[in-house]
C-alpha cells in the first residue's frame, strides 16, 4: 500500500457521535472479502475524487455528501442499524452528512463548526443522539490551513 495523495485540511467541523456497542476486529474485517463490482469501484474512485475537490475548496458540504454516501455503501460490509437514524437526526438538524467507522461500531453527524447556528445545531444532535443510543460524544476535527509540505511531510 501507498499513500496516492496528500488531500490537505477541511476547516473545522465537530463530528457527535453514538457508539453502537460491540467490538469489531479490524484484522478479521479486512480479511473478509470485499464484493465490490466494477460499478462499486468506480463510484469509490468518483468519492475519492469528490472528497479531493471539497478538500482543495473548503466545502464541507460535499465532504458531508461523500462521507454519508460512503458510510451507505459500506452497509452490506459492516451493517449499521442506526445509520437510517442518524441520517434522519442530520437531516433534521441541518448537519452536513453522517459519517461512520468502516470496519467498526461508530457514527457521527458531521457539523460545520463556523456556523453562527452551531450551537443550536449541536445541541439538537447531541440530544436526538442521546435518544437514540444513550451515550454521545463530541468530536472537534483540527484544520491545518497554512500547512506547507517539506520533505514529504506536511508542516504548519
Amino acid at each position: 500500500m501507498r499513500l496516492r495523495a496528500m488531500l490537505g485540511s477541511l476547516p473545522a467541523m465537530s463530528v457527535v457521535g453514538v457508539d453502537e456497542g460491540g467490538a469489531v476486529c479490524t484484522v478479521d474485517f479486512n480479511r473478509i472479502p470485499k464484493p465490490f463490482t466494477p460499478a462499486d469501484r468506480r463510484e469509490y474512485a468518483d468519492l475519492l475524487d469528490r472528497l479531493s475537490g471539497a478538500v482543495r475548496s473548503c466545502d464541507l458540504a460535499e465532504a458531508g455528501r461523500v462521507a454519508t454516501r460512503s458510510a451507505l455503501m459500506n452497509q452490506p460490509l459492516r451493517y449499521k442499524r442506526l445509520l437510517e437514524p442518524m441520517r434522519e437526526i442530520c437531516r433534521d438538524a441541518g448537519g452536513l452528512g453522517v459519517a461512520v467507522g468502516h470496519s467498526g461500531t461508530a457514527l457521527g453527524v458531521l457539523l460545520d463548526a463556523a456556523d453562527p447556528a452551531y450551537p443550536h445545531r449541536a445541541t439538537a444532535v447531541a440530544r436526538a443522539c442521546g435518544d437514540l443510543a444513550g451515550g454521545v460524544a463530541v468530536y472537534r476535527t483540527l484544520s491545518f490551513p497554512n500547512a506547507v509540505r517539506h520533505g514529504g511531510r506536511t508542516v504548519g
